[in-house]
């Protein structure tokens, strides 16, 4: 839309208004708007969030053309502080912004590496699709190499043969085989239309990223990893000019581990952790976007704060990202800006909101339902530090004693080592931490996500009546230690 000049921002919201459509509207204007028009855009946006709306005015323009080209990031910290755009969709990972990609360079430079790992596993919304189809564009921008990123559907009956016409699908649509109305023997179709392509031009590479993977492995492990062992020998026929990458939660990690079969490392490498954001990458993911919108904290100390309380998760920054930026929205009528300011007392209210606390807490629940022992170790450990401390470790031996109090036959039939690979994953997963004396929570926010002492006793899979409190932790000499921290059970902004 183009206009010569705004008289009356109102005004121009009637013109925006009669585009009926739901998609984003950019408004370019012929002449220069005043500090007071800007002001009242601000405003005016957060009033009609339903269309998005940017503002290209002469001044921005003229700004934007003396820094040369390729500025989408100094574009969008030119025209967002004036919109009411946000750039944080918590619950829509399929569809991540590629600019809202943050850090994972090791896991990134690992899936692109032909020797590198070809596993990634990790619990629901820690970011696994959105590292796949981030490797996937950035294979892409080599010339002669293809990233193909194909989910594989699960709960709808599929077979694992059934991979095979997804691979030939995407093949097709991607130009690499021709279209073909007949998919019969799909297996040695695609295997023989891959051979063809690599072979057609030394130069080229085909990285091939399934998601999803759970289900397919349950059913290929049933009929002797036929499929999963036709992808490997594909691989290494071509010297590895094609690779296959597959992702999934945790069982994916534990079929690896399994002797004689295709996943050992030594053909598609260790498997790959995908936990909780570096600490550099979730200061990135919660500042760089504000800073884009205009929106400022008070001091590092409060990004930190959110942080530590997100546990790193990128679901749960993405969460409350989204929460400081409609809670700035709220009070543009009252304050001038931007920029607008993040102080205490906002981010105190707004990790403090009930709504944010339930999805917070339901991102957590995601994880330990994964496996109902990683629920029942955690609760237990939530029960041991509300009595003894959260920095206070419980050896291996003891933690298992106590998980078979509350439930005798969720780690019977578990081996030792299985049982060792269990705590691995969780703190893997962000849930747990591990040093020589034993394993803990990972933090004081992670203990009281997992509610009150009276919630964790309440929430713990048992089998028999409630045990009695764990031994306390003992000194040297073997007295009972009395200096041990209790954090409160009441949920507190961490410090």
């Amino acid at each position: 839309m183009t206009t010569r000049a705004v008289s009356d921002i109102r005004t121009l919201f009637g013109w925006i208004q009669q585009d009926v459509s739901q998609l984003p509207v950019l408004v370019v204007v012929a002449g220069s708007m005043t500090v007071a028009q800007r002001q009242a855009l601000a405003r005016e946006c957060v009033s009609r969030r339903d269309k998005p709306v940017l503002v290209l005015d002469a001044s921005a323009l003229a700004f934007l053309a003396a820094r040369g080209t390729g500025l989408f990031a100094t574009t969008e910290r030119v025209l967002a502080p004036f919109s009411a755009v946000t750039p944080y969709f918590p619950e829509a990972s399929d569809t991540l912004p590629a600019e809202m990609f943050y850090g994972r360079s090791d896991e990134l430079s690992a899936v692109l590496d032909a020797q590198g790992s070809s596993i990634l596993y990790g619990g629901r919304r820690l970011g696994k699709s959105a590292l796949l189809k981030a490797a996937a564009a950035r294979y892409r921008k080599t010339q002669h190499h293809r990233g193909l990123y194909i989910p594989l559907p699960s709960g709808m009956g599929l077979t694992p043969g059934d991979i095979w016409d997804l691979l030939s699908r995407s093949l097709e649509q991607s130009g690499i085989a021709e279209r073909r109305r007949n998919r019969a023997s799909a297996m040695h179709q695609v295997e023989e239309d891959i051979d063809r392509w690599l072979q057609q031009d030394r130069a080229r590479k085909l990285l091939i990223l399934f998601d999803e993977c759970d289900e397919f492995f349950d059913g290929d492990a049933r009929e002797g990893f036929v499929h999963t062992t036709a992808l490997r020998n594909l691989m290494s026929s071509n010297e590895r000019r094609f690779k296959p990458v597959f992702a999934g939660l945790h069982q994916v990690q534990r079929f690896a581990a399994l002797p004689n079969q295709p996943l050992a490392g030594a053909h598609f490498g260790e498997p790959l952790v995908i936990g909780p954001l570096s600490p550099g990458a979730a200061y990135r993911l919660l500042h760089e976007p504000m800073q884009a919108l205009g929106i400022r904290f008070r001091s590092d100390t409060l990004i930190h704060r959110a942080l530590t309380y997100a546990n790193y998760h990128p679901k749960i920054i993405q969460h409350i990202g989204l929460a400081l930026v409609l809670e700035t929205h709220s009070s543009r009528a009252q304050a001038e800006g931007p920029p607008w300011t993040i102080d205490e007392e906002t981010l105190e209210r707004v990790i403090g909101s009930p709504t944010l606390a339930k999805s917070i807490r339901d991102t957590v629940r995601l994880t330990l339902h994964l496996d109902p022992r990683y629920k029942l170790i955690a609760l237990v450990l939530a029960l041991y530090a509300y009595r003894f401390g959260v920095d206070q470790p419980i050896a291996g031996r003891e933690l298992r004693a106590e998980c078979c109090e509350w439930w005798p036959k969720a780690l019977s039939a578990t081996p030792p080592d299985e049982y060792r690979a269990l705590l691995e994953e969780m703190v893997g997963l962000g849930v747990l931490a591990a040093d020589d004396t034993g394993w803990r929570l990972r933090s004081s926010n992670v203990l009281l996500l997992l509610g009150t002492p009276r919630a964790s006793r309440r929430n713990c899979p048992r089998r028999r009546a409630a045990p009695s409190p764990p031994c306390p932790p003992r000194t040297h000499d073997g007295h009972c230690r009395t200096d041990v921290s209790v954090p409160s059970p009441r949920p507190k902004l961490p410090i």
